[in-house]
């Protein structure tokens, strides 16, 4: 054992007894993007070490064997490192999920944006290989500005819905949450943009015509974390990792834990997030999970993919 795992050793010595487990990977960093050599690497190992994002003295080690995951969800931009292993991963008997984020915005908004044309390709690779009904597309977060007006979000919003036409029925979207770090980021980049978007006829005649636009291509649309704002406009609240989509994909029965580490509003079901907040490179100015994108830049290109957890030393 090396000098990692012996500091886990009195915990981790035992996994629990069975209970439900899901696993995000991960709300906190894109894994699929940036660390998927890292992720079958603890596949293959049987588990993860994970830190505590508040309190880096609290760590544990999470089981990631077949007998102990009822689902893997993935969030990410761009899955395509990950495909090399999707065949491995499913057939050691995960039942695996992806919340994939497609919106086409360009720098400075994103410092490394990914085309909607790679991210459409992509996906429908990855719906081709597990079933349409084990994607999500989530359009968010919709920001408000001079260049990305209400009618460009329109336009946006009904080419990536039409070419995902029979490989998601899901889509999920939200307006951008003015967390303070992103705020700050788009200032300083000289973005301008709408800080009471909903107030907006435009931006509410925008987000009905989308939700029109996903009934139209099979697809049932949802809000993320917005408290009941868009229900009059055709967009209900709604859970991403909800486990009654879960459930009915993977055939298992997959109860509701309200996951009480999550904001107010989100709906999702309980699940063990096992990546670190200040790890995804990406550079996207709104991001809520990095406060620091050059610590992000540089712990991605320092990864060492043996680790046995994605997180600082």
């Amino acid at each position: 054992m090396n000098t990692t795992s012996k500091s886990f050793e009195r915990e981790s010595s035992l996994f629990p007894e069975k209970e439900t487990n899901i696993i995000s990977a991960s709300r906190r960093s894109d894994i699929p993007s940036f660390y998927a050599r890292w992720f079958i690497e603890r596949i293959r190992a049987g588990y993860v070490i994970v830190r505590n994002p508040f309190n880096r003295n609290i760590v544990k080690r999470v089981s990631l064997e077949p007998d102990y995951v009822d689902a893997i969800i993935f969030w990410t931009r761009d899955g395509s490192p990950l495909f090399p292993f999707i065949e491995e991963i499913v057939e050691r008997g995960y039942f695996v999920f992806f919340l994939w984020t497609i919106t086409g915005y360009s720098a400075p908004m994103e410092k490394y944006p990914v085309s909607i044309e790679r991210s459409l390709e992509w996906f429908q690779k990855f719906s081709d290989r597990i079933g349409a009904d084990r994607m999500a597309l989530r359009y968010d977060p919709i920001i408000i500005t001079d260049e990305y007006t209400p009618d460009w979000h329109r336009k946006n919003f009904e080419k990536i819905s039409s070419e995902l036409k029979g490989y998601t029925s899901r889509v999920i979207v939200s307006l951008m949450t003015p967390y303070s770090s992103a705020v700050r980021r788009m200032k300083n980049a000289g973005i301008d943009f709408e800080t009471e978007p909903m107030k907006k006829s435009d931006v509410r005649e925008m987000l009905k015509n989308i939700a029109e636009i996903a009934e139209s291509n099979g697809q049932k649309i949802q809000s993320c974390s917005m408290a009941g704002e868009l229900a009059n406009l055709g967009i209900p609240d709604g859970a991403c990792i909800d486990s009654d989509w879960l459930s009915k994909s993977s055939g298992k029965n997959l109860p509701y834990i309200k996951d009480s580490g999550q904001r107010k509003n989100c709906l999702c079901t309980k699940s063990i997030d096992i990546g670190a907040y200040d790890t995804c490179p990406r550079g996207c100015l709104y991001c809520y999970a990095v406060k620091n994108f050059v610590r992000a830049e540089k712990f991605a290109k320092d990864f060492d993919f043996k680790s046995e957890g994605l997180y600082f030393p």
